[in-house]
């Protein structure tokens, strides 16, 4: 079974080579989607993460929340049912953006 999880307070120079070296412990990543701010043309430092199996999700969970990046906090969580209908609008720009 897929899980999403999503890796929040990226630093502010953060691109997708910087999340895939946090993610290169972790087998089974399907796709990596970074959000961007629209209205201040700067990345907003969020990412999702897309994985194969949900133990490698809970255990990248474990292991990166609260780990610093850069000098910043990370916040990661198992993104949920509810937050991904919230956020299919802009997960769907992203999705375009990176196409």
């Amino acid at each position: 079974m897929t899980i999403r999880v999503r890796i929040a307070n990226l630093p502010f120079e953060a691109e997708e080579t910087t999340a895939r070296k946090l993610l290169a412990a972790y087998p089974g990543v399907r796709s990596i989607l970074a959000v961007g701010d629209e209205w201040h043309g700067e990345r907003e430092r969020v990412c999702f993460v897309e994985l194969r199996e949900q133990s490698i999700g809970e255990r990248l969970v474990r292991e990166l929340d609260g780990r610093y990046c850069r000098g910043r906090l990370l916040a990661v969580d198992i993104v949920d049912r509810m937050y991904r209908l919230r956020g299919e609008e802009a997960l769907a720009k992203v999705v375009r953006a990176v196409a």
